[in-house]
């Protein structure tokens, strides 16, 4: 069953936010942010990093769960990054995991911009990237 930021999640993304944005915006006030700051933070990550055809380019709702886990995870030290190490490992499980359920990480891939055929659409992405993000 989907958590409350899921469902939010997804009716944002209906309201025409992009993939990361619809991830990372239900999480904003208790992670510290306002939303506008959230939806501009998170404005260039849709689309596998802004609409941009990188064959690589990661997908937009992925983007927003790693958003998510560094402002989790991280201690926020200036003087001393201390803890990029741990927010690392976390967000390789979240890769493995989002790529196990949605069958790549790349959003060109996910779309199906080689084949024509897409994998997953952008709101299966998105509920993946945000049951991911509420496991945090």
């Amino acid at each position: 069953m989907a958590g409350k930021k899921t469902i939010e999640a997804i009716s944002l993304h209906k309201k025409k936010y992009n993939c990361a944005q619809a991830v990372l915006l239900p999480f904003a006030e208790e992670l510290g942010l306002d939303r506008k700051t959230a939806m501009m933070i998170s404005e260039g990550f849709g689309a596998g990093m802004g609409g941009y055809k990188l064959k690589t380019g990661p997908c937009g709702a992925l983007s927003g769960a790693i958003m998510v886990l560094g402002l989790k995870n991280s201690t926020g030290n200036l003087e001393a990054p201390d803890s990029k190490l741990s927010t690392y490992a976390k967000c390789h499980e979240i890769c493995e995991a989002f790529e196990k359920e949605i069958g790549s990480c790349s959003c060109y891939e996910i779309k199906g911009c080689d084949t024509g055929k897409p994998l997953k659409t952008c709101d299966e992405c998105i509920m993946t990237g945000a049951k991911l993000a509420e496991k945090i």
